[in-house]
């Protein structure tokens, strides 16, 4: 009797085992797909034109601080050189996440694949395992919300450098010919 019980028991445990690593299978399993979305968004996100703009803004800024010699400026043309100067940072920035955000989306799959294959082998209590999907959900939910942060940044710096960029690109010009004008009757 005490063997039918035991025999009962261990299929019953076997079993629950089974359905709990099946739904473990699953969650792991809509991460990746998750994860898979969230790098076709990345990879079609264009990098040139934040590299483009950044060396264009990079280019005029300095230019600026080599021509400008402390003459007064409007206040509006002056609030236009700051957003051209804050769209540059941004673009800092910008390049900087595209350094490191495609690094991190690789190192995140081989995280859950190796998660996937220690919940298929079952070499490890089933509850550790919920804990470890835990985790990697709130990973998952941090890189979205990196992810939706550096869309914003973007759309914020391409709004500010296109609503300046006229302006810094007439003040420089003005600059410029002031410098040669200066130097015409400096010879």
């Amino acid at each position: 009797m005490k063997f039918v019980f035991l025999l009962i028991a261990s299929l019953v445990v076997f079993s629950c085992t089974d359905m709990k690593k099946g739904k473990q299978m699953e969650q792991i399993t809509a991460l990746q797909a998750a994860l898979d979305s969230l790098e076709k968004e990345w990879n079609n996100q264009e990098s040139g034109t934040i590299d483009s703009l950044s060396v264009i803004c990079s280019a005029k800024i300095d230019s600026i601080s080599l021509l400008y010699n402390d003459q007064k400026i409007d206040l509006e043309l002056a609030s236009k050189i700051d957003r051209f100067k804050q769209s540059n940072n941004d673009l800092k920035e910008l390049k900087k996440i595209h350094s490191f955000f495609p690094s991190l989306l690789t190192e995140k799959k081989q995280a859950l694949a190796s998660l996937k294959a220690d919940v298929n082998k079952g070499s490890g209590r089933r509850e550790k395992y919920d804990e470890y999907i835990d985790f990697e959900t709130k990973e998952m939910a941090t890189i979205r919300q990196q992810y939706q942060e550096y869309l914003r940044t973007k759309e914020h710096c391409i709004e500010y450098y296109t609503s300046s960029s006229d302006a810094v690109t007439d003040f420089l010009t003005g600059l410029k010919n002031t410098r040669e004008n200066q130097e015409k009757i400096a010879r």
